[in-house]
């Protein structure tokens, strides 16, 4: 990270979760959200057969936003949360992979990372689209410290990131 500013793209992401949890419960739920809602409400066996059914669908954001609701009750905020949360994550593990890289001005980088209206969208959305995303950043990570140094725990964590990712998003691969 830039010497200037060691703490700027933790302030940037810092302000960016306020700006999303501030946002987040605003617009009501749309179609999509609302089918994922009422299948994340069934019995885990029907959610399972439904996702098997279901094209391109995967069982971890489902159970992760049932998770959730049951904690904190149904409300679009409350719904949107899994998504928000894993955006915020996806943001640090970006920042980290700018370090990585080497790239110059990570502050820059992150910055426009977080401004992608895509990514945004994801945020806001309750859908796994954010999640699988995460994942992916995460899988990246985590095979350049795998090619680094190459241990057993390493390849584990690789695994399981890569697992996760296609149980969040089929497309992650």
């Amino acid at each position: 990270m830039s010497k200037a500013r060691p703490n700027a793209v933790p302030i940037l992401i810092a302000a960016y979760a306020a700006l999303l949890f501030t946002v987040l419960g605003i617009v009501p739920l749309w179609l999509d959200e609302l089918q994922q809602l009422a299948v994340g409400r069934q019995s885990v066996s029907a959610l399972l057969r439904w996702v098997q059914l279901n094209p391109g669908a995967s069982p971890l954001p489902y159970l992760v936003q049932r998770a959730v609701v049951d904690l904190f009750g149904t409300s679009a905020f409350v719904v949107r949360i899994p998504a928000a949360l894993c955006s915020i994550a996806g943001a640090l593990v970006f920042a980290a992979l700018c370090g990585r890289f080497g790239i110059r001005y990570p502050l820059l980088a992150t910055g426009l990372f977080l401004a992608l209206p895509l990514q945004f969208r994801y945020a806001l959305e309750a859908r796994g689209y954010s999640q699988g995303l995460l994942c992916t950043l995460a899988s990246l990570l985590l095979l350049l410290r795998l090619r680094e140094r190459g241990t057993w725990r390493r390849a584990a964590f690789y695994g399981a990131s890569v697992a996760l990712g296609l149980y969040s998003h089929p497309l992650t691969m």
